[in-house]
């Protein structure tokens, strides 16, 4: 039995959660790498300590890690940005591999928005690429997070859209709200 890894990816609202949230409702694990990056951070001394040594104590508090601050030193600094996901990507990467290894099925799923830039796109078989325009997602990411049309855009700017993956078979899924999404989704869980 061979033990396939999907990558769930896309920019910011474009619906990668609702595919996950239906895969799981059908009984497929899935890795929800935001998730999982939070709590990896906040549970690892190692971590803390990288991220002491480059941007400082202030940006550890009495309740963990500062994410506000953490955000706002990296935002808009690739450089700084570099070496979060350099103390970050490899610890996520681990732990995925080792949450495969505990999953007993043909297939599993990771979602993440950062398929390349985390070095997940080495360690899966094939992916699948959530899209819907942007003005869909916009306006779904202004009603999820309460930020602004100028924030959204302004983080789908950032967020890379090259979802062209070197020896990965890529499938899309349509989340514009025109299609359903059910047999898109069992449609590709077919192919297994």
């Amino acid at each position: 039995m061979k033990k396939h890894l999907i990558a769930i990816t896309g920019g910011i609202g474009s619906g990668k959660t609702v595919v996950s949230d239906v895969l799981r409702v059908m009984g497929h694990p899935v890795y929800d790498c935001d998730k999982n990056a939070k709590s990896l951070m906040d549970g690892s001394d190692e971590i803390k300590s990288s991220l002491i040594k480059y941007f400082g104590s202030e940006i550890i508090n009495d309740n963990g890690i500062d994410r506000r601050l953490l955000s706002e030193l990296v935002f808009g600094d690739a450089s700084l940005l570099q070496i979060l996901n350099s103390i970050v990507h490899p610890v996520v990467v681990k732990d995925v591999m080792d949450w495969r290894n505990r999953q007993d099925c043909d297939v599993a799923f990771v979602e993440t928005a950062i398929l390349k830039e985390s070095g997940l796109a080495k360690i899966v078989d094939g992916v699948w690429v959530v899209e819907a325009h942007e003005d869909v997602r916009v306006g779904r990411v202004m009603r999820r997070n309460a930020f602004s049309e100028a924030e959204v855009r302004a983080r789908i700017a950032v967020q890379s859209n090259d979802f062209e993956y070197s020896g990965l078979p890529v499938y899309y899924i349509d989340n514009n709200g025109e299609k359903p999404i059910l047999p898109q989704i069992s449609s590709l869980l077919s192919l297994f």
